[in-house]
């Protein structure tokens, strides 16, 4: 059987450059799980985001910095979606 294709992963912001200066197990990690979530799977140990968005989801051990540029960065793909 065919495995579906993995959903497209969009970098906003410096977010790319910020997932390469992590620690090379900390890279692994999130890499991991983006996987998951990219063949439409849960990532491991999560809990929803209602305050960004629908849909949003975020690993237990997330910073407050990193829940403040999530909230950013989905109003930024809102107002881009918008233009579209």
């Amino acid at each position: 059987m065919l495995k579906p294709p993995q959903k497209l992963l969009i970098w906003l912001g410096n977010s790319l450059d910020a997932v390469k200066s992590f620690s090379p197990d900390a890279k692994r990690e999130a890499g991991h799980q983006l996987g998951f979530v990219q063949d439409g799977r849960e990532p491991a140990d999560w809990k929803p985001m209602e305050t960004v968005g629908a849909g949003v989801k975020k690993t237990r051990r997330t910073p407050k910095a990193d829940i403040d540029l999530a909230n950013k960065r989905y109003r930024d793909l809102l107002t881009e979606r918008k233009k579209k």
